[in-house]
């Protein structure tokens, strides 16, 4: 199992928060790490003070982003 950071807006985790409250995980642990892409606020490091681990293999789903051509992430063109 494998630990799992959810970088999102926080208006989503506030909905999905609740949903999730009692439900067996199946990866190691799950990190939430609310983030307004829109601010220009530096979500990696708000995931490098969680217990993320930069050394380790992983694998990144965009889906939230791929609606938005032409945004750029800490200097990176996504699209």
């Amino acid at each position: 199992s494998a630990m799992q950071p959810e970088v999102d807006l926080p208006i989503l985790f506030q909905d999905k928060e609740p949903l999730l409250e009692g439900e067996t995980l199946s990866v190691q642990s799950r990190t939430v790490v609310p983030t307004d892409f829109s601010s220009g606020e530096d979500w990696s490091v708000k995931l490098q003070n969680t217990d993320f681990d930069p050394t380790q293999p992983t694998v990144w789903l965009l889906e939230g982003l791929m609606m938005h051509p032409g945004l750029v992430l800490n200097g990176f063109n996504m699209f």
